[in-house]
């Protein structure tokens, strides 16, 4: 179960990104396909990496210390953060925005619907 489901993640996350390039110069034309298909990819990937990775992880990881500072077992000087709350947080706003994906990506589908109905009728 494990080996399909890595092998079908492989597959899509091979497939989304040469379609992207497609889907972009479809629905927004192919005069400035690359400064706009750079704004989706590029643009998008380097603000999310920074703003999870760098702002809310390490908050959550830091207000997860502060929090447990005076519980037993806590060593003064050891900031470490043990177990599964650690990082819950944060795993919750990465799946919040993952399902504002699917929403998005189901509001382009029907926005962009009549893009793809005409090329049918060509």
């Amino acid at each position: 179960g494990f080996a399909f489901g890595v092998t079908l993640s492989g597959v899509a996350f091979g497939m989304v990104w040469p379609m992207m390039v497609l889907i972009t110069g479809e629905v927004f034309g192919t005069r400035h396909v690359g400064a706009n298909y750079m704004f989706f990819d590029g643009f998008s990937s380097a603000v999310g990496t920074l703003l999870l990775s760098k702002f809310v992880a390490q908050e959550v990881y830091d207000e997860h210390i502060i929090e447990h500072q005076g519980d037993p077992g806590f060593a003064g000087g050891d900031f470490k953060c043990y177990g599964p709350g650690c990082f819950r947080m944060s795993h919750l706003i990465v799946s919040l925005l993952s399902l504002t994906c699917i929403v998005s990506s189901i509001g382009l589908i029907r926005s962009t619907r009549d893009v793809y109905q005409r090329r049918r009728q060509r």
